[in-house]
């Protein structure tokens, strides 16, 4: 299958022209297998910044989202799809960390529950 570079639509191997776009695809030809080796190393470093960043305090999901972006701007649409759920998650993991060490403490969920046990028993 060849890949068109101008909307990503997939394309028999034979073709000559977008079905998509009607867009010439003699340059596809040569440039598919170019493509699919880095984006499967990107997709695969990828993913593994997404498990990563639960144990580094989200800080190698900031690097999994940069290689997602990455990825996402490949030109295969499956490259693209897996580009896109890499930034997803990678950026929650930044968003569950954010709220953990930032917003929880600001809003005093972290404060130790001897200061409330007075109000409900009282003495």
């Amino acid at each position: 299958m060849i890949y068109c570079p101008k909307c990503g639509m997939e394309n028999p191997k034979d073709a000559d022209v977008c079905k998509s776009c009607g867009i010439g695809l003699e340059y596809a030809h040569r440039t598919v297998k170019e493509e699919e080796e880095p984006s499967s190393t990107l997709i695969i470093i990828g993913y593994a910044c997404i498990l990563l960043g639960f144990l580094s305090v989200g800080i190698l999901s900031i690097v999994g989202f940069i290689l997602g972006y990455i990825t996402y701007r490949k030109k295969s649409p499956k490259t693209k799809n897996h580009g896109l759920i890499i930034m997803i998650f990678n950026l929650l993991i930044i968003l569950l960390w954010a709220w953990i060490f930032y917003i929880l403490p600001m809003i005093g969920i972290n404060s130790s529950l001897n200061t409330t046990i007075p109000r409900f028993f009282p003495r």
